[in-house]
């Protein structure tokens, strides 16, 4: 078999071994949680040398998982995630990372528009102070990551932000200070 044949034949292989794999981890799954997904390949190159002898060296084959939703974000990031509250602020986590923080900035557009300030409408207040962060990595009851923007950065300022778990079901939001309660919290401890 000439070099050129055996070459299309394992690319081809390859290929139709890439198709499969495809096929069968993208079918039927509903689960909300990241797919994680580990591939394999192994590949084997052909050399023909002066004298027209072959020689044969085969690749190992190699592997990688893919990184969780969001870039990379921590994999024990569960006890963070949900939506978490205090009077005129919430702060909502989602499962790859991505949060939102919002707080009432006490003035009304309406009375000066100049930003930020909070809106009104048939739906009641609207925030004005609004951040935008992405959690990054874990350690112990602590999450770390940067808040990537800010309408009122004199209370959140993009750059480094910590959230670190309290007891009583809080939520600590540094830099600042500010405390966030979860579903489980007592009454009143956040101002609610």
């Amino acid at each position: 078999m000439s070099e050129r044949s055996v070459w299309r034949r394992q690319s081809g292989l390859a290929l139709s071994l890439a198709i499969i794999v495809g096929a069968c981890s993208s079918g039927g799954s509903h689960s909300t949680r990241p797919k994680t997904t580990t591939t394999s390949t192994s590949t084997t190159s052909t050399s023909s040398t002066g004298a027209g002898t072959a020689s044969t060296s085969a690749v190992p084959p190699s592997s990688s998982t893919a990184a969780p939703a969001g870039g990379g974000a921590p994999r024990r990031l569960s006890p963070f995630v949900g939506s978490w509250s205090g009077h005129g602020r919430g702060l909502t986590v989602a499962a790859d990372g991505r949060g939102t923080a919002s707080w009432r900035i006490y003035k009304a557009c309406t009375d000066d528009p100049t930003p930020p300030c909070d809106g009104t409408g048939p739906n009641g207040i609207t925030d004005g102070g609004r951040a935008e962060l992405t959690l990054t990595s874990t350690s112990g009851s602590s999450a770390s990551g940067r808040v990537e923007s800010s309408t009122d950065p004199g209370f959140l300022a993009p750059g480094p932000v910590t959230l670190t778990l309290r007891p009583g079901d809080q939520l600590e939001l540094s830099p600042g200070g500010t405390i966030f309660c979860g579903p489980s919290a007592s009454a009143g401890t956040c101002g609610g």
